[in-house]
């Protein structure tokens, strides 16, 4: 164990209120499963922290994790917060992907240029890939802002959107459990790719070495990599 578990501090990791499955699994209006509680758990397992999970809205959470209210954010990237020079960065967890959500056989994306005259689910506010906002800035590709993955999916199986971009994770996900899933692929051209970390507080209330040493821990017996072939 990294810490001395008689000193045993609690350690507020946040998951957002729109994170979807694999990465957040609620059920009754708690965390049950899911990467960022499997991964908190690992962690609280090697450093005998006590860790919970609070659940907040996307525009909170670096509010929150500046003040100290929460003290870790995992599955974040510096470039996606103001602040980020503030925080302490664990080591690289996974390389992530932004990935395109298609119907079999019917759109093929293969490079940034098929997205011309294209109908593609979008989130408000979302940065992707630069590329793909320029298409969209002049309207060479439409973007269609939808409330979630669930509805983009139905969109996407209507023909009503050519594609939904969304966490290559997720897509998968999705494409695993929905009764349609046979029907959808995701496209040979990644939308973007991106290393994800965890974001520590500045008023974590232990080392940041402590965390970064389970995290490695965590990535060298392979366990990080379990985590993410139990949601494949």
């Amino acid at each position: 164990m990294l810490a001395d578990p008689v000193s045993a501090e609690e350690i507020k990791f946040s998951y957002w209120t729109d994170a979807k499955p694999p990465f957040a699994i609620v059920k009754d209006n708690k965390l049950i499963s899911g990467i960022i509680k499997d991964l908190g758990d690992e962690i609280g397992a090697r450093t005998g922290f006590s860790i919970t999970y609070v659940q907040l809205p996307v525009a909170r959470v670096e509010p929150k994790l500046t003040s100290g209210d929460i003290h870790v954010s995992c599955i974040t990237n510096p470039k996606w917060l103001e602040n980020a020079a503030s925080y302490g960065w664990s080591p690289m967890l996974f390389m992530g992907e932004d990935r395109f959500l298609i119907l079999k056989d019917r759109t093929t994306i293969s490079e940034f240029g098929d997205l011309k005259g294209l109908r593609i689910g979008t989130y408000n506010a979302y940065k992707y890939h630069q590329e793909i906002m320029n298409l969209l800035d002049l309207n060479d590709a439409i973007g269609i802002q939808i409330g979630g993955v669930e509805v983009g999916i139905e969109l996407v199986l209507l023909e009503r959107l050519h594609t939904l971009i969304d966490f290559g994770t997720i897509l998968k996900y999705h494409i695993k459990h929905h009764p349609k899933g046979y029907l959808l692929d995701l496209a040979e051209k990644p939308a973007d790719r991106f290393d994800l970390f965890c974001a520590y507080s500045p008023h974590l209330p232990v080392k940041y070495r402590l965390l970064d040493q389970a995290i490695i821990l965590i990535k060298e017996q392979g366990v990080m990599e379990a985590i993410l072939n139990r949601y494949e």
